[in-house]
């Protein structure tokens, strides 16, 4: 009985230990982050333009306004950076001189409050007034510096209105999101409850087995 007790009391900690690992384990990011900001429609000289003929956008002191945000994104608010950028023929940014600088994706495209956004693709998207919106959409990775979640693909869009005086009207709106998968602490934990559902059969198998051996020791020796 003792016996029994300390294998309860031993299996209790190792799932305490698990339960603690699956709290440690980082999470895909997930939720929506919605941005507003003033910004004008650039061509590859970084001179404004008209929507139709835009080749990159430059944004208004580099920032953005959070208009509201979801999920993992729920505490940001205030005010993040954000980096001008040309799309078309390719991706670049600002080499300092008003020229551009080929890139293949833009680390730190967006940051606030810890979270940042690599910006990897961007393609025209579909608008039935193209003379008035730029409509930009497109992938990215997006982090989180704390280290609690997961590098997460994201998608993202934007849509500006050149109309607007100064511009304004740039919105953005960020989707992360990640396949539902077992966490590997969780499928420890199965793991764990299997073994000591074994464990236990086999403590039930070799107790009936030492009662059916003392039976025959027990009829051997009354022949005697």
């Amino acid at each position: 009985m003792k016996k029994f007790i300390n294998i309860q009391i031993f299996t209790g900690a190792i799932m305490l230990l698990a339960c603690l690992r699956v709290n440690a384990i980082p999470t895909s990011i997930t939720g929506d982050l919605g941005m507003i900001g003033s910004f004008i429609a650039v061509d590859n000289d970084w001179i404004s333009t008209g929507a139709a003929a835009a080749t990159g956008v430059d944004f208004d002191q580099d920032r953005f306004g959070v208009v509201n945000a979801t999920g993992s994104f729920a505490s940001l608010a205030g005010i993040g950076s954000i980096t001008d950028f040309q799309f078309d023929p390719q991706l670049g940014i600002n080499n300092g001189s008003d020229g551009i600088t080929p890139v293949t994706s833009i680390a730190d495209f967006w940051t606030i409050g810890g979270f940042s956004f690599e910006l990897t693709s961007v393609s025209r998207g579909y608008t039935d007034d193209p003379a008035t919106y730029l409509v930009l959409q497109g992938t990215g990775i997006i982090r989180d510096a704390s280290g609690d979640h997961l590098d997460t693909l994201g998608t993202w869009e934007f849509t500006g209105d050149t109309t607007m005086p100064p511009q304004e009207g740039g919105t953005f709106s960020w989707s992360a999101g990640s396949a539902s998968v077992p966490e590997p602490g969780m499928l420890a934990l199965l793991g764990i409850g299997l073994i000591g559902f074994a464990g236990r059969n086999k403590r039930k198998i070799t107790e009936a087995g030492t009662r059916i051996f003392k039976h025959k020791l027990e009829d051997e020796r009354s022949r005697l």
